[in-house]
């Protein structure tokens, strides 16, 4: 039976580290939170529970919208956002013969339309942040969904790896998104990967 492959969007399918930080950096300025608007401070609060964090740092529920919402219109401009070279034949190959689902913390729409702009084909769901915010919870949707199947999470921050083993699926840590080698070595993934091609270890 084929595996259920699922994808984090961002990071592993999008180069969007820069997209990220320059969403935050906007808006947190405009917001009057010009302390926390570096790209350091931005990623140290990454690390942490993203929301919770803001909210202890003051950053009111409608400042953190409009962060997530210039995200998504960076997401969106095809002279910003670009998918890492490779990951689109990856995907492809992986679809054929498996299920691929992609999880995003922006909005499924923003996901689906980056992905169908940028050719990446074979997509048999995407589930994004108006579904759950929840990653854990996104992928524990997917396994209700699939039933007894292998299942593979497919992510680039630590966040990631114990999201999929809190979910009970394998982890696949990819070596070009937000976080490096090293600290996903921290988390004990299953496998690390360096290149988009490496993913085919899942083919």
């Amino acid at each position: 039976m084929n595996k259920v492959i699922v994808v984090e969007f961002e990071g592993v399918l999008v180069d969007s580290l820069d997209l990220f930080c320059r969403a935050c950096i906007e808006q947190l300025r405009a917001g009057g939170h010009t302390g926390l608007a570096t790209r350091e401070k931005i990623l140290q609060l990454n690390d942490l529970d993203w929301y919770a964090a803001l909210l202890e740092e003051g950053v009111c529920a409608a400042t953190q919208r409009a962060i997530e919402a210039r995200f998504a219109e960076l997401c969106r401009d095809a002279a910003v956002a670009r998918p890492f070279p490779g990951i689109r034949e990856a995907v492809a190959t992986l679809a054929r013969r498996n299920t691929v689902v992609v999880i995003s913390w922006v909005d499924s729409r923003v996901a689906r339309d980056f992905c169908a702009a940028h050719g990446i084909e074979g997509l048999s769901d995407v589930i994004g942040s108006e579904v759950d915010p929840s990653n854990v919870s996104k992928i524990r949707r997917v396994k209700a969904a699939y039933g007894e199947r292998s299942y593979w999470y497919i992510g680039d921050t630590e966040t990631n790896m114990r999201e999929g083993k809190a979910a009970g699926v394998g982890t696949i840590g990819v070596a070009w998104g937000w976080h490096g080698v090293e600290r996903l070595r921290e988390t004990l993934p299953d496998h690390i990967v360096y290149s988009p091609a490496d993913l085919l270890i899942l083919a």
